[in-house]
């Protein structure tokens, strides 16, 4: 998936013993070896700061990454919330709505213009024309910016931000907007409903157990035409049916069931239902898409 800087943290280190900590090592070694990853594990405990001073010693030794500050703002969507009290204040002081997220590109102003995609989002009825869906971009202006209790004029790529905006608080209650795309208006990637996406599984499934509850390592079976999967791109979560796959590459159309906003080449996770739970089975990239109108 192209992460070029990986390290793995045993957590929690303070609820098992030492003999239980060496064996969860070992089965975390044994299978980083047999996927090809030659990365650093280290055990810590988050709760008491154990071991923290390591991890934070390797981070700073991560070189920086190259910030694109120049090209249009682009945030993706992580939290939204509204920040009104019930009963609290008059209807004059109503906050608009806020999301969270982190800037990718660009650089994000105190009053700047920015649009939301996919937006609000429809189900159609069968007897409605324009196939399973309908979008409507919303467009708003940015209030406030804060990263924890700072204040800020502007924001760049890197860290989290919560952007006030003048939306409908309705809109951003209970991360409603958790999923979609911010960013400059008139800038922001196509919608779709369907994709196709280079894929790639792993040879074992990972968190599978067997019956007593305990790791076991289960093969990742090929996909299958009208398979239900589900994906991650970027922060959106959804279910999708694979519609058809190729060879070499291995390539699958997939039906989401709920719109994407996203770019050819943005990376994707693929889970599969194993024992009532997702599982993740592999990963994949956004080749091209079927593309959505926006609604009037």
């Amino acid at each position: 998936m192209k992460l070029y800087h990986l390290i793995v943290l045993q957590n929690k280190i303070d609820l098992v013993g030492e003999v239980k900590a060496h064996d969860q090592y070992r089965q975390i070694r044994a299978y980083l070896d047999n996927i090809a990853l030659n990365v650093p594990i280290v055990p810590i405990s988050a709760q008491l700061k154990r071991n923290v001073d390591y991890l934070l010693e390797y981070l700073l030794h991560i070189p920086m990454p190259q910030r694109q500050l120049k090209t249009p703002v682009r945030m993706t969507v992580v939290r939204s919330f509204d920040i009104n009290k019930p009963g609290e204040g008059d209807i004059e002081n109503l906050k608009g709505g806020v999301a969270g997220g982190t800037v990718t590109q660009g650089v994000i102003q105190v009053g700047q213009v920015v649009e939301i995609r996919p937006g609000l989002v429809r189900t159609l009825k069968s007897d409605e024309q324009g196939g399973r869906f309908s979008y409507t971009p919303l467009r708003t202006r940015t209030v406030t910016l804060k990263a924890e209790n700072n204040v800020l004029q502007y924001a760049i790529p890197g860290g989290l931000i919560a952007v006030g905006t003048t939306l409908d608080p309705t809109l951003t209650r209970q991360d409603k907007m958790v999923g979609n795309m911010l960013g400059a208006e008139g800038s922001l990637p196509e919608v779709y409903c369907e994709i196709e996406v280079q894929f790639n599984l792993f040879s074992e499934m990972v968190g599978a157990k067997s019956k007593d509850g305990k790791s076991a390592a289960k093969r990742v079976q090929k996909l299958n035409v009208l398979e239900s999967l589900q994906i991650n791109v970027g922060t959106l979560t959804a279910g999708a049916t694979v519609l058809s796959i190729t060879q070499d590459p291995e390539i699958a159309k997939l039906e989401l069931v709920t719109p994407v906003c996203c770019s050819a080449g943005e990376q994707v996770a693929i889970s599969r239902m194993v024992d009532n739970t997702f599982r993740l089975i592999g990963w994949g990239t956004i080749r091209r898409g079927v593309p959505m109108k926006p609604s009037a």
